[in-house]
């Protein structure tokens, strides 16, 4: 991937290659799950998940137990292709422990649960300290990867996500149960993966996020990040001169970043929404935008693969590639559109809600008042249809009749 990576630079220098992050976190819990300690184990949990799934009786006793513990939880199986399903699998585990408990003292699972299985089940000291161990090791790098796979702008984190895993996992691992051997080729498969991964692209994306402006970056990786951004200029034919010139003040928070409304909703705001909204009339922005945008993981490729199969499927194999292309694209930007305003569509149903509400505490008295305007229709009505010499007539009536109805309004709002 490297080498490609490198070839592709040497002909194309204005393509920047990038690996998927999501696919190299998920490498780096397979490499903690490759030491011997951490494989055996997990094994071993595999092996109990798999037992219960696949057994009629067992999994039918542990419903029947969850059901008795209002325990909504159902026991993932992990799959090695499928990011963050390990953790998944250790948490459902953990989270039905006393019903998992309770089973192996139930009469019916003794002639089905070995007792290996049922002697770590109950084993409190060791078994289910070692299941929350290696969860609490996953949980960041799994964590991250749900962060970066969605279809947000999130570059600027790409940098911070290592930091606090590497951080995490400094802290966590000496707490663990493996050995000093292992947690040294943990940490040494992290810089690794690290190493590969980040690129002057991030470093120059952190420095753009102006909710941290790259203040975690070492001298070196700023100035590495700022050269960058100079290149970029060069390869897009910007105005190279007023785009450093804007970088120095965002730096130093002069002339428009000087002022203090620019960064009150730095915390809250999208960097790439603040680039084009706030700060859209420098020369910095055009850059900005570019660098921000630039995608992360593969995760959103992978999305539109799955809707091209839902359409171009066996039933359907007779669509056209740009017929079917042309589809994916209407059912994938759909779905982000519907996503995109579902909490504006919310926010909606809570004010009709609110108006609903609002209407069903009016009086009793609007009724009648409805009822008078009623009647008014209807003598407006006979008057038009009524002759010249029945118009007293019509009008004492009709007076009767609204005199009625308000004697009722006012009798509803004395009541």
């Amino acid at each position: 991937m490297q080498k490609a990576f490198t070839l592709v630079q040497q002909k194309f220098d204005f393509i920047i290659p990038l690996g998927c992050l999501a696919h190299t976190l998920h490498l780096l819990c397979n490499d903690i799950l490759k030491c011997k300690s951490a494989g055996t184990f997990m094994a071993t949990v595999v092996d109990i998940v798999k037992t219960i799934k696949n057994t009629q009786v067992l999994n039918a006793l542990l419903e029947k137990i969850k059901s008795e513990r209002n325990c909504n939880v159902s026991l993932k199986f992990p799959c090695k292709i499928r990011w963050g399903s390990y953790l998944q699998c250790l948490e459902s585990l953990l989270d039905c422990k006393d019903s998992h408990q309770i089973l192996s003292f139930h009469g019916e699972a003794k002639a089905t649960l070995t007792k290996k299985m049922k002697t770590r089940l109950l084993d409190e000291a060791v078994f289910w300290v070692r299941v929350e161990q290696i969860s609490n090791i996953s949980k960041p790098i799994v964590s991250w990867i749900t962060i970066l796979e969605s279809n947000d702008c999130n570059i600027h984190k790409v940098y911070k996500a290592f930091s606090e895993i590497e951080n995490k996992l400094v802290d966590l691992l000496p707490q663990s149960s493996l050995s000093a051997s292992e947690e040294s080729c943990i940490l040494v498969k992290l810089k690794s993966r690290k190493a590969n991964s980040i690129r002057t692209i991030h470093y120059a994306a952190t420095l753009l996020d102006p909710s941290t402006q790259g203040h975690f970056l070492t001298k070196e990786e700023q100035v590495d990040g700022m050269e960058f951004i100079h290149s970029l200029c060069v390869n897009m034919k910007a105005d190279v001169v007023n785009v450093m010139k804007d970088l120095a003040n965002y730096r130093s928070k002069e002339d428009l970043w000087g002022k203090k409304f620019i960064w009150i909703s730095v915390e809250t705001m999208n960097p790439v929404t603040w680039w084009r909204g706030l700060c859209g009339t420098t020369a910095l922005s055009k850059v900005a935008v570019r660098i921000l945008t630039a995608p992360v993981t593969s995760t959103a490729t992978e999305r539109s693969f799955s809707t091209f199969s839902w359409i171009h499927s066996k039933k359907r194999n007779r669509l056209t590639t740009s017929r079917a292309g042309k589809i994916t694209y209407l059912s994938h930007n759909w779905k982000l559109m519907q996503k995109q305003n579902s909490s504006q569509g919310q926010q909606d149903n809570q004010r009709k809600y609110s108006k609903d509400v609002s209407l069903s505490e009016v009086p009793a008295c609007s009724s009648s008042m409805q009822v008078v305007h009623a009647e008014n229709r209807s003598f407006k009505r006979k008057l038009s249809s009524s002759s010249s010499n029945d118009e007293d007539e019509t009008d004492s009536e009709a007076c009767e009749e609204v005199t009625y109805v308000e004697s009722d309004n006012e009798t509803s709002e004395n009541e």
